[in-house]
């Protein structure tokens, strides 16, 4: 083999990677500015979303940590059956040591404050989006339907989950 005819096929190896690596970058985005790509602040205001899975008997986030700033959460009624509602509460409290009674959480108990909710999701229907300003700390994400026919709570069914919001720089899982 001659000298140059290696570095021709590593030159044209690397060439052939590079490119075909350029193929799976994003192409061009609706939140990109008109002056050019995305910065850093962009990214940083851009929104947040967490898909929320209700089902009987869970709420599933599809992440579990976030960092602070305007949140979306979208979510959909997996079911099979029940409607259920979405609840989000800051609290340092454990999913499971909210106040409550036989009925599900007391949305007005110590230790407990609600953000916001989305109430009466049907199963199957299109996900529903709320969004809040959620500062740093702990996260309770909840259903809190209490049926009277059934006598169940859907909190006290096992439908919670712990959520955390972090500072901004922060790492999100």
């Amino acid at each position: 083999m001659y000298p140059g005819k290696q570095s021709q096929k590593t030159g044209r190896f690397f060439f052939a990677l590079v490119f075909g690596a350029l193929l799976f970058l994003p192409c061009s985005s609706s939140t990109a500015s008109e002056n050019g790509p995305l910065s850093t602040s962009d990214i940083a205001s851009s929104p947040k979303v967490i898909n929320i899975v209700l089902s009987e008997w869970s709420v599933v986030p599809d992440r579990t940590s976030i960092q602070a700033g305007q949140i979306s959460f979208s979510v959909r009624n997996k079911g099979p059956v029940d409607r259920h509602e979405f609840v989000v509460f800051k609290t340092d409290l454990a999913p499971d040591a909210l106040p409550s009674d036989s009925e599900g959480v007391d949305e007005r108990g110590i230790g407990l404050t609600l953000i916001g909710e989305i109430e009466g999701i049907s199963v199957g229907a299109a996900p529903q989006t709320v969004s809040f300003e959620l500062t740093p700390g702990n996260y309770v994400l909840l259903c809190n339907i209490w049926d009277a026919n059934e006598k169940e709570s859907h909190y006290h069914e096992g439908m919670r989950v712990q959520f955390t919001v972090t500072q901004s720089g922060a790492g999100i899982s």
